[in-house]
């Protein structure tokens, strides 16, 4: 039995690689971010806050930093959770 089990860990598969995926990948459209973080921003709080950095992180790596400035300002993220234009929130970033 230990044969049989040491022949099944040791074939080779015929399975590709699996091929690197992207930096970051859009889960949402932005459309529903947009909503999702009103959501957020009305309920304020620091899970909020937490939940709100993660989306704008996903705005800027699919989007880029503009679309995440543009977000702030047009819904007000400054007053409600300090996020300031400019400010970066991809992982690494200053």
């Amino acid at each position: 039995m230990l044969g049989q089990l040491g022949k099944v860990f040791h074939q080779s598969t015929s399975k590709k690689p699996r091929e690197e995926e992207p930096p970051c990948r859009m889960t949402l459209t932005l459309e529903k971010i947009r909503e999702q973080l009103l959501l957020q921003a009305d309920s304020g709080g620091g899970y909020n806050r937490n939940a709100a950095r993660e989306m704008l992180a996903q705005v800027e790596c699919g989007h880029g930093q503009q679309a995440v400035d543009d977000l702030i300002r047009e819904l007000d993220l400054e007053a409600a959770f300090d996020f300031k234009p400019g400010s970066s929130f991809l992982a690494g970033e200053a």
